[in-house]
């Protein structure tokens, strides 16, 4: 399993959930896509975890203008 954490603004790309056979890490991430998506919260980030060996995809995350910024608590930002 891979714990990563994901931040974007405006709605949360749900599609990217089954893509990346992922699902909410706990209770209140899933709070905040629904949040999201209700447009009741306008930057999010979320925790997420797949049990795939090929997730996350990063970039596909990317064309969505959302960032992976951690993966398995390693942070995937630059300088970081």
């Amino acid at each position: 399993m891979k714990f990563f954490v994901v931040k974007g603004r405006g709605q949360f790309p749900i599609d990217m959930l089954r893509y990346d056979e992922a699902y909410p890490r706990t209770e209140s991430d899933s709070w905040k896509i629904e949040a999201a998506n209700k447009r009741e919260i306008k930057e999010w980030e979320i925790s997420l975890c797949t049990t795939t060996r090929l997730g996350p995809t990063v970039d596909r995350w990317s064309s969505f203008l959302v960032t992976v910024t951690e993966i398995d608590g390693v942070s995937t930002q630059q300088g970081a």
